[in-house]
């Protein structure tokens, strides 16, 4: 869980004296949960949507944007992927696609439109896909699976508003 446009970023840096140039883009929770949560935290949560979380086969490809990875082709890889498809996201927006292709999965950020009109400054999708490249790279390591990251990126068809990130090499 974290909080990306739910917090008073002006009263983080007034406390931690910012400079101008420096910004608060997310904030986690530390502690214990309240026995009852306040109404509040329970309107942040229906609203985030975190109990939804998009299927496998709308976020992670084979070869191309239009072919669902299933279990199989994954291999050792379908359980860091599922971390992946777990890891917390802006308003569960869960921006991530990966597509495999031979042994190197290739992560993308697909964009919601419009989604950084209230907050300019900050990029809180990117805050997601740093986030989901985290969660992949430690599970696989939990997982004793060999790879580094790498810039390479396949120039496969893209849909709209969808970018190259970065991409696993598994080695």
């Amino acid at each position: 869980c974290w909080l990306g446009g739910s917090f008073k970023r002006d009263k983080y840096a007034k406390l931690l004296d910012l400079k101008e140039n420096e910004v608060i883009p997310a904030v986690t929770p530390v502690g214990y949960p309240a026995e009852k949560p306040a109404l509040r935290d329970k309107l942040i949560r229906l609203g985030a949507g975190s109990k939804n979380r998009k299927h496998r086969q709308e976020l992670f490809f084979e070869n191309t944007f239009y072919q669902p990875l299933n279990d199989e082709a994954a291999g050792k890889y379908s359980t860091a992927l599922e971390m992946v498809r777990l890891a917390p996201s802006a308003s569960n927006k869960q921006p991530w696609r990966v597509v495999k292709i031979n042994n190197r999965y290739h992560f993308y950020l697909q964009r919601t439109p419009g989604y950084g009109r209230l907050l300019p400054a900050i990029d809180l999708q990117k805050v997601d896909i740093g986030i989901a490249l985290c969660h992949f790279e430690l599970s696989a390591g939990e997982l004793a699976l060999k790879g580094h990251w790498q810039a390479d990126d396949p120039k496969i068809p893209l849909p709209e508003n969808c970018e190259y990130i970065l991409s696993w090499i598994v080695d």
